[in-house]
């Protein structure tokens, strides 16, 4: 059991975490209420993102979408005003379920679990923090040394998991969450990726010393 520092809870609630998403996505953008939170997190926007007008449009149209949903799912039917108000309390019954059991978060600020490892001859650190703790897994992604701000590492760059820490050359190679569903590289924001605790893992750079790098236990 990780020791947590004082005033930091490890599990808060999707509320907390969604809303944290829908900032760093749409900065300029507040949620109007839940289903903003929701949808700010959960789905992305094609359009321009710092654009309250056509992001609201956007949610509304998704708030609408979602009511004709429940109407035509519902059995025995029920009126449009029975499938809005279902739509509020889903996401608010959403909203209030604890955390930790949420893939692909960032982590929050001063999370002492969280750790960062510089990689040498450049100005990339790894960074590491726990996922759902049932299931074995830590988070990766990759931040600036000089600044700490989030990055995406060069595009050569790879990681591979091998069996031990003495393998070369062997394993498989993972690929982030962001591009195993279906993100093009030229329109990623962000790039985590899902590795498993107590593992051993290698950053392959050409042309420069690849890193090797064991997961923490939980």
């Amino acid at each position: 059991m990780p020791v947590i520092a004082d005033g930091f809870d490890p599990v808060d609630t999707l509320r907390e975490a969604f809303l944290e998403m829908a900032q760093r996505k749409y900065p300029r953008v507040p949620p109007r209420h839940d289903f903003d939170i929701y949808t700010f997190a959960s789905a992305n926007f094609k359009g321009p993102r710092d654009s309250a007008p056509e992001v609201y449009a956007w949610s509304d149209e998704q708030f609408e979408l979602t009511v004709r949903v429940n109407m035509a799912r519902a059995r025995p039917p029920i009126t449009k005003e029975e499938a809005v108000a279902q739509v509020w309390t889903d996401a608010k019954e959403l909203l209030a379920r604890p955390s930790d059991q949420m893939i692909g978060r960032k982590p929050r600020k001063n999370d002492p679990r969280v750790k960062v490892q510089p990689i040498p001859d450049c100005d990339y650190s790894v960074r590491l923090w726990p996922g759902v703790a049932s299931c074995y897994e830590y988070h990766l992604d990759f931040i600036r040394t000089s600044t700490g701000e989030d990055a995406i590492a060069p595009s050569n760059w790879e990681i591979w998991q091998t069996t031990s820490p003495a393998q070369f050359g062997q394993g498989r190679r993972i690929s982030s969450m962001e591009r195993a569903f279906g993100v093009k590289r030229t329109d990623l924001q962000e790039e985590k990726f899902l590795l498993r605790e107590g593992s051993t893992y290698m950053v392959k750079r050409p042309g420069q010393k690849d890193v090797r790098f064991t997961v923490p236990i939980l």
